[in-house]
């Protein structure tokens, strides 16, 4: 994970509450400046969303890793009374 792809998606969330916040706190919205703002955010969130996509691809192989290098623990079930070394 690049320094820089961390920062980019940081800006673009940013810019999504921003945004978020603008509309909600304006009762009387310039639909032209409303239109603005839904490309922005549009533009943000595709940004973001491509970010968390590879990371989510990153976590999967690593817990794959994960699952395949732990041991598989006996059941009792299958384990042989007379093997017991007691």
């Amino acid at each position: 994970m690049a320094a820089n792809d961390t920062q980019k998606f940081i800006t673009h969330y940013q810019k999504l509450q921003t945004i978020a916040q603008q509309l909600k706190e304006n009762a009387n919205p310039d639909i032209d400046e409303v239109l603005k703002q839904v490309k922005q955010a549009v533009e943000s969130y595709q940004i973001c969303k491509t970010r968390l996509d590879a990371a989510t691809q990153e976590l999967d192989k690593i817990m794959q890793g994960v699952e395949s290098a732990t041991p598989q623990t006996a059941k009792a079930a299958d384990l042989d009374d007379d093997a017991a070394p007691f």
